[in-house]
């Protein structure tokens, strides 16, 4: 592939892991850094005290997220809340009294807090400090309220009260909270550099850097700085937890991500080094049949990739000692010995032909 930058910060999606419900996604990060860790230990000895090698534990993948705009799912995520619809609120008002020490209000007062009492607090507009007023149970659903002190007819009084919000939405932080585990998905931009050659495309994102982390748990920190001349950001980090899953073998240790390089038009062959046929030499008996396994080579690091026999083509040397099919089946028809040629069916270089001998007995 082309050398690419990765710049800016990532896109980020979250999703519920125990019903892949999207939580969040989004596109307005200002910081989404990775870190990956481990600790090694040092073994020592010999004259001199040399190093003979290390023994590597304690391996961590973190991830840190600052969000400029503000989202509730952050918070729930990190104090391990459910969000839920509707709430009481805190309601503030200004009415005019029409009756001496008696105010009308436009909605009905909910209890305050944890009191199990209802409650309102008023202030004529001049004066500096509210009074509270607990209401009866005569006046707990009404919204007339009366009773109150040293109010005259025309004055303007400020009003607070709790009253229900239908569209409010809500979650409680528990004394003893558990972070949520969420999975995450980044996607990162990759960009063309001039320093060498091919770009694929001749825009200058030429594509992206997917991580994919199964189990992530959040730390549980919140911090939200809040200032009369600020916009308080706000921060989500966690941990990947390692995943087990049905692919893993019976001596795996799991594993926290996958990392996925996507480049916009590139092909599985775009760094082959060469074609090779998995156990090379055939032997048959007449009436026999083999199907070939061949493995693309690359050229970039990349491991070796079992090739599907449909993007292959394969020709038998000489049919009458065996045959091929285009699917790469292989079968003996007279004894003696042939060569199999295969090649991409589409493209290829002279490097990149593989051959099998197959020996018919």
């Amino acid at each position: 592939m082309a050398k690419a930058l990765l710049a800016g910060v990532a896109n980020v999606d979250l999703f519920d892991i125990s019903n892949n419900q999207l939580i969040v996604s989004t596109k307005t990060l200002t910081d989404s850094s990775l870190n990956m860790a481990t600790t090694g230990e040092e073994a020592r000895g010999g004259q001199g005290n040399v190093l003979l090698g290390k023994y590597y534990h304690d391996s961590s993948f973190g991830l840190t997220l600052t969000d400029q705009i503000y989202d509730l799912n952050y918070i729930a995520l990190n104090c391990g809340g459910g969000i839920t619809a509707g709430s009481d609120v805190m309601k503030d008002e200004q009415v005019t009294c029409t009756v001496a020490n008696q105010i009308t209000i436009s909605e009905v007062p909910k209890i305050f807090g944890s009191t199990n009492k209802i409650f309102i607090w008023y202030k004529k507009k001049n004066d500096t400090n509210y009074l509270v007023k607990e209401l009866t149970s005569g006046e707990a659903n009404a919204k007339v309220i009366t009773g109150l002190n040293n109010v005259a007819m025309g004055d303007i009084v400020c009003v607070k009260y709790m009253r229900t919000s239908e569209g409010a939405r809500k979650f409680t932080v528990n004394a003893n909270y558990i972070p949520a585990v969420v999975h995450a998905v980044m996607t990162i931009k990759l960009f063309r550099t001039g320093v060498t050659g091919d770009a694929l495309t001749s825009s200058s994102n030429i594509g992206n850097l997917i991580i994919d982390i199964p189990n992530f748990q959040l730390e549980g920190a919140q911090d939200l700085g809040l200032t009369s001349s600020g916009i308080a950001t706000v921060s989500l980090s966690g941990t990947a937890l390692a995943t087990f899953d049905s692919g893993s073998g019976c001596d795996s240790n799991g594993y926290y991500a996958t990392i996925t390089e996507d480049i916009f038009g590139a092909s599985e062959f775009d760094s082959l080094s060469a074609l090779v046929v998995e156990d090379s030499d055939v032997q048959l008996t007449v009436g026999g049949k083999q199907t070939l396994r061949v493995y693309a080579m690359y050229s970039d690091g990349t491991q070796p990739k079992l090739v599907d026999n449909s993007k292959l083509t394969f020709t038998s040397a000489t049919p009458a000692k065996a045959t091929v099919e285009t699917t790469g089946e292989v079968t003996g028809v007279a004894i003696g010995e042939t060569n199999i040629e295969v090649k991409l069916a589409v493209g290829g270089t002279a490097l990149q032909t593989a051959y099998a001998v197959v020996t018919v007995e």
